[in-house]
Formats: C-alpha cells, structure tokens, sequence
C-alpha cells in the first residue's frame, strides 16, 4: 500500500523529535553551560546570577569586567588574521583555471552576503561560549535584472546563527570535529508570532488551533528586561544515502560521451528525460547504463505539532550548517565544549565580591567622626549635620561646666576611625586579579615591555601570546575548511549557466573578474566546458596575518635584505618589490608601475587583463618596422656577412683555378694519346661537381635573419639608408671577376663566365 505524504511527513517529524530529545537530554547542562559563559561576559549583572547574587542582596554588587576583555583580545586576533579558502584539484593539475575560477567566485559570493560580519560573530560566539554556527544557502540573485522564475540565477549566501548554544543539535553519534559524519541537524530558529502565522500557516488552521512552539532552551535570564516572545521553528536536515540511475549517450562519428543522471525526485526523474530526448534528437546513441551511490540532504520546517514545511533536496550533498568550537572534549561519551570564559568565572566573581566588600567598607565610613557630650553641641547640632554639605571653615562647640561650675573648654570626648582594611582581602584581591591574568592569558608581560626592550624579546612575547590563543585560531580554520567543501558540493548545483560573469575585490584591492561555464575543444578538438565547477577540487584553508601585516612585514624585510645583495638585476627587482607594496598618499600610480615591471619580468603571476595587454603589445611590436638604429645595426651585420662571402668566394675560385691547371696539366699530357680524351673529360666533369658542390655549402652556411624581409622593404621604401658598399637590394658586394683567373681554353670546353655573388643567390661556377 502506498504510503500518502501526510504519513511520510508525519513519520519524519517523529523521528526528528525523537533524535532532538536524544541529543538534548545529554547535552542540556552543557548548553546551559555554554549560554551563561556568554551571558557572564556580555550581559549586564548576569555575573551575580546565582547563590553569590542572593548574598549580596542590599548591598552594593559592583563588575570590574576583565572576562570581557579577555574575549575580546582573542577576537581582535582573529580580526588581525585573515582566513582564505582556497581550492586545488585532487587528481592534477590540469583544472587550473577551474581553481581560479572557484576562488574568485567564492570571494565574490563573500563580499555579496557580507561573510566577514557572519565568520566574527561565530568565532566570538565559540571563544566565549565554545560553539559559533554559521550556514550556507542558495536564493535569487538580487541583482540580477532576469525575472524570478527557474531559469533566474542564484548566488550562495552565507547567513549568521545567533546562539549556537541553544540553536545547533547535530547528530550525537557523529564523532568528527567537523560533524562530517553526521546524519542529521536541527537548527532552531525563534521568530515573531506574527511571522509565524504569515509564513507558516494557512487560512485554515488558526493560532488557536496550533499553538505548540518547538522545543525551548532558555534559562538564567533574570537580568534582562526584555524577553523574545517568540516561537521556535525546527530547521531540520536529514542526509538520505540512495541509488541513482544513470545512462550514457555517445556521438558516433566523435565518440564523445555525455551522462545523464535520473535524479532521485519527479522533477530530477523529468529534467534527465529532456536531456536524453535531446542527445537522442542530435544524433546521439545510448551505448550503456548503471547505477551510482548518491548522497543527499533533504531539509524540512517544523513546530510543536508536525511538519510545516517539505523544502525537498537542497543543492550540494552535505548539510549546509557549520559549526566551529571553542575547545571540545568527548567525555563519557557526551560532546563538551567550553569557551575561554568558564575557567575565569570563579577568579572573576571572587574578584567582584572584594571590590564591591571594599566599596561597601569606604561608602558608609568616609572619615574620622568626632564623638561629643550634649552640652558640647547643644546649639550646633545643625552647623554639624550640615558640615559635609556645607563645608564650613570651622565648627563651634560649647564649653563643659566642671564640678566646681566653672566653664571649661575641652576637646571630643573621642573618635570614631574608619575600619582597617583587612590583610587577607587586600592579599586576596591581588592573588585573584593575577589568577584572572594566568587563567585567561592576559598581556601582562606585553603590557610592561620598555622603549629599550629588543625587537627579538617583544617577538618572544608577542609568540608567547599568541599561543595562548591559537587553539581557538586552529579551530576556526577547521570550520573555514568545512565551509569550502560545503560550498563546493552547493556550487556543483547551482553555478550552470554558461559564461555568467563574476567580479570581487581581491586582498590587495584589486579587481578580480572571472567567467564561468565557457564553451570550448579540447587538445582533441572535442566539445568542452572549461572553468565549471565538477567533484574532484580539494579545500584547504590558508592562515596567516592580515594582508595589511604581511605587507608591512615584506616591506621591513626587503629593507634589510636589499643593501647585502651582489646582484644588480635581483636588487632591481626587490626594490621593485618594495614599491610595490609601500602604502602611502600618492603611491597607486609608483605601485602600478612596480607591479608592471615585476610582470614583464616575469616575478609576478599576471591577471587575466594583463596577459591581455601584454599580448597585444607583442603583436603591435611584431608589426611594426624596425627604426633607424636597428636597420643600421642590420645593414653593418649585411656588410660584415657579405665581405666574408667575398672571401670565401675568393677561395673558391683559386681552388677552381688550381684544380683547372691540374686539368690543363693532363690534358696536355694525354694530347698525344686520344684515346684519353674521355677520361679527361671525366676528371673535368668531377671536378666541377665538387667546386659546385663546396660553393653551395658555402651558401648554406650564411647567416639569415628573420628581419631582412622587413629591412630590405624599409630600404626600398627609403626609410633609412644602406651602409656604403651594400647592395639596397640584397644587401651584399657584387663580387667582380678576377681578371687573373685562367680560362680553358683546349679542346671543345667553353670558358666559365663569372656571375655576381649575393646573399641571397648561390655563386655561380664555370663548367
């Protein structure tokens, strides 16, 4: 029997409740925990909640909060610190420009929903408490001018979680840091009543009919004077591990593949039937199917009562919530966590309870107060009252009458002093104030370092700081890396539409833009789709000062380094370098510049518009004639190449005229005999075959340069003169004919005629 989707819903609220109860009946003082750390820091008078308050009642409770400040110096080093996901790929490196596309995107996705505000409250929320949320979520893009339908583009918002500690429930049987391994997560999010009945339910059902909120963890708020009269809705996610079908269509003629995945969902199961009536419909063949594990995150609303609201399967394959910690132990199977506020509450209490016990002794006995008779101060008792108003010059009293009646002036009878401050508590208050200091690592040495104190020893410290903090730093980039992976499963779904354009502001910046989704062939002149975003892209998290610091740190470095270096063309180049990152009222021009020369020198990775111009000022050069200065240069190199031609032409022809005589030599003596005729004949015939053949490797051996065809045409065209001597044609001498050269004259050879020599010509040899 087929399961109706009221049964479906209703099994699925009750197993949400069930593992919400689970998880909450372990964690519950843990929570409660954590939300009076952050109360005890942030709340006014929430440090007296309890036993201690109920002491003090009547009297004066005074806060000198230095938890607060505590909390804060560890913020304020997360702020000095940037945190940057960056992408790589898994299997090589051949993805690169899919890295940079993603890196891009993601920095841009940052700056549009404001990610910064969202990381700094999670991380304060883990530092003080010991858990800080944040999630991610896909919607329209605002500014887009497209109308909101299905085919609208979306961005990838990151949203903030106030309150992790009474807001974030994830599986308790996932062990993982990171809660990667979790199946399920609950977040509650409390919103008006008016919200509530708008958003949530119909005009059948009344607030009267549904009035269960979601389970509540509220405690210790006896301080505030305003309370969130609201109801909690259940965010509900839950990961659905399940078979997909998938077919693959191939093009004949290429053999290009394409899978078509069915979806787990009518809708998805609708879309792969379009797709594969499109192969099919070009000419594509279904060669093969199978089936594939898919991991997916279904997510929900609900109350009290029931399920509100099926969202049905968010894009990506991981729960979209993350969270990061403060320090987190597992402890008798029970996740614990604590911020750096829970050990500093008992020093921080006991240091108020003796500021306000010593207020309390200096407010009611101010001074010395004389102790008088009657008779003394009859007549002035308003002149006395009134003293500490008034502030009178002097005070009157009477003089006592003595046993012989007669009138004697005398002094107070005694003095009532002002109590001594104990020992103990004056001993006790210092003890506290420097537990407080040791507990929650606080810059006490740092705060007492000298104008004398060497740079080596203030480094020293400041390491010794940082330590103190660094755990909660660590977490954080954890978190940072958890994010990276969830967006890159959420960017696979919702970044397809080809050739969108995306711009950010880069560290030092910089305008970053980018495209997406760019039709292309391959190596193999295949059909492809370059920067996309497919599985196969690792995350990891880069930690390190702030881009303001690592700037100033290059710059005092570089000015150390730079006057101990031999090598001018690498001092030029970290001078350049300086330059580059020196900060300063009209700078941005002497910055550009450095930047472009550490470019061209190839230092410095190029941006996509500056490969650009880079190249296009390649082609303009390339097209452009040479000047006077080069077309000399060439000219001089002509003249030099020809007056060797010359000269090895020279040779040539004195061998030619040796071999000649030898020639003559046995024809002479072969005259007698002519049956010798042939042989001659044949000597003569190898003869010029190896004269020919050692002109042409003379030939072959001249220099030619590529800039000759241009040089000749800015020749003949009169831009600049030839050198004197040089031929404005072929720019070499014509060799003249040797008037000593023998001609051969015996027999029926005829005599060699000379022809001129150029570079661009073979030299020519008599038969």
């Amino acid at each position: 029997m087929a399961v109706t989707k009221q049964e479906r819903l209703d099994k699925v609220w009750e197993r949400a409740t069930n593992r919400f109860d689970r998880c909450y009946a372990t964690q519950q003082q843990v929570r409660l925990a954590s939300l009076e750390d952050r109360r005890f820091a942030f709340v006014d008078g929430a440090m007296w909640e309890g036993g201690l308050g109920a002491q003090f009642e009547n009297r004066p409770r005074f806060v000198v909060n230095k938890v607060q400040k505590a909390v804060r110096r560890i913020v304020s080093e997360y702020r000095a610190n940037a945190m940057t996901v960056n992408f790589r790929a898994s299997d090589d490196d051949s993805r690169a420009d899919d890295l940079d596309a993603l890196r891009i995107v993601y920095r841009a996705d940052e700056q549009y929903s404001g990610a910064q505000d969202v990381y700094v409250q999670a991380f304060e929320e883990a530092c003080s408490g010991g858990i800080g949320a944040w999630r991610l979520t896909n919607d329209y893009d605002q500014r887009a001018e497209t109308e909101y339908d299905d085919d609208a583009p979306q961005r990838i918002l990151f949203e903030p979680i106030p309150d992790a500690d009474i807001s974030v429930f994830f599986d308790p049987d996932s062990r993982k840091l990171d809660k990667s391994d979790a199946k399920w997560c609950t977040v509650l999010n409390p919103i008006s009543w008016d919200t509530y009945t708008d958003e949530y339910l119909n005009d059948a059902v009344t607030l009267a009919e549904r009035p269960s909120s979601f389970k509540q963890v509220r405690s210790l708020k006896q301080f505030d004077w305003f309370t969130n009269d609201a109801v909690y809705i259940g965010e509900y996610y839950e990961v659905e591990q399940k078979t997909e079908d998938f077919s693959v269509w191939r093009e004949p003629h290429s053999g290009v593949e394409q899978k078509v995945y069915a979806g787990l969902d009518a809708e998805s199961r609708e879309d792969a039937a379009e797709q594969a009536e499109h192969w099919k419909s070009i000419g594509y063949v279904k060669v093969r199917s199978g089936k594939r594990n898919r991991k997916r995150v279904r997510k929900y609303f609900m109350d009290g009562c029931g399920v509100i609201k099926d969202c049905g399967y968010i894009a990506g394959t991981e729960i979209p919530i993350v969270v990061v910690y403060g320090i987190r132990q597992i402890i008798d199977g029970i996740e614990r966590f604590q911020g750096a506020v829970r050990l500093a509450k008992d020093s921080q209490r006991l240091y108020n309870m003796q500021i306000s016990t010593l207020a309390d002794i200096t407010a009611f006995t101010p001074r010395e107060k004389p102790i008088l008779t009657p008779e003394q101060i009859a007549g002035h008792e308003l002149t006395w009252a009134g003293d500490l108003v008034a502030n009178n010059p002097y005070l009157l009293i009477n003089p006592v009458t003595g046993a012989d009646g007669s009138a004697t002036a005398t002094g107070p009878v005694g003095y009532i002093k002002q109590p001594d401050v104990p020992p103990a508590l004056a001993g006790l208050v210092q003890i506290t104030a420097a537990d407080m200091l040791d507990v929650t690592g606080g810059d006490l040495a740092a705060g007492q370092v000298t104008s004398g104190t060497s740079d080596a020893l203030v480094s020293r410290v400041q390491a010794h700081q940082d330590m103190q903090v660094y755990i909660f730093i660590d977490q954080m980039a954890r978190a940072m890396e958890r994010c990276g992976k969830i967006y890159l499963s959420m960017a696979c779904d919702v970044y397809t539409e080809e050739s969108r354009q995306f711009a950010a502001i880069g560290e030092d910046n910089t305008t970053e833009t980018t495209q997406i989704n760019i039709p292309s062939l391959n190596q193999k002149g295949e059909p492809t789709i370059t920067r996309s975003f497919t599985p196969g892209l690792d995350v990891f998290v880069d930690v390190g000062p702030a881009f303001n610091s690592r700037r100033d740190a290059t710059v005092n470095a570089l000015a150390k380094i730079i006057p101990v270096i031999g090598d001018p063309q690498t001092q030029q180049l970290m001078i350049m370098t300086l330059v580059k990152n020196l900060d300063g009222e009209g700078m941005e021009d002497l910055a550009q510049f450095a930047r472009k020369q550490l470019v061209q020198a190839g230092v410095v990775k190029p941006t996509q518009e500056e490969e650009e111009e880079m190249q296009q000022a390649q082609e303009e050069a390339a097209n452009q004639p040479p000047d006077a200065a080069t077309l000399a240069l060439i000219a001089q190199a002509r003249e030099s190449s020809a007056n060797a031609t010359k000269a090895q032409a020279s040779a040539v022809q004195s061998l030619s005229t040796a071999e000649l005589n030898q020639a003559k030599a046995a024809e002479s003596v072969s005259n007698t005999n002519a049956s010798q005729l042939g042989t001659i004949m044949q000597m003569l015939a190898h003869i010029q075959e190896r004269v020919g053949g050692q002109a042409n490797q003379i030939s072959d051996s001249q220099p030619k340069s590529p800039a000759d065809a241009k040089a000749n045409a800015a020749i003949a065209a009169n831009v600049a003169a030839p050198a004197p001597g040089v031929n404005p044609l072929h720019g070499a001498q014509v060799v003249p004919q040797d008037p000593n050269a023998q001609q051969l004259t015996a027999g029926n050879v005829a005599a060699p005629v000379q022809a001129p020599v150029h570079q661009s010509n073979r030299p020519a040899v008599g038969k």
